[in-house]
């Protein structure tokens, strides 16, 4: 396992069920810690935040309450997308949020 260059300050977020007998709850914290220690050996400190969620009775599956964290996490990280030409009827050079654009304003920028 090792910390591709460039990727030491991209924030992580790493989704859990409690319930999980494929992939034992336990081994996302163990991610956590082999990724922070790698990144302390490269860089002497944790630049990247690492988010650890679990939730209760989530077997090796999926929850809603799991993609509403990860929609949360995106619209967090991702800083909003500077429209530069007139799509759409957007103003120019706006900022838009992009979980309200088209997939072909999506696909021009």
């Amino acid at each position: 396992f090792a910390i591709a260059t460039g990727s030491e300050k991209t924030p992580i977020l790493h989704c859990h069920g409690e319930q999980d007998f494929v992939v034992p709850v336990q081994a996302a914290a163990l991610s956590k810690e082999r990724v922070s220690s790698l990144l302390n050996e490269r860089s002497g400190g944790n630049e990247n935040s690492y988010e650890v969620k679990t939730y209760a009775g989530l077997d090796h599956s999926v929850a809603i309450d799991e993609l509403n964290d990860v929609a949360a996490f995106l619209k967090r990280v991702i800083p909003p997308i500077p429209i530069t030409t007139q799509t759409d009827n957007a103003p120019e050079d706006d900022e838009v949020d992009p979980t309200k654009m088209s997939v072909r304003q999506l696909r021009t920028e």
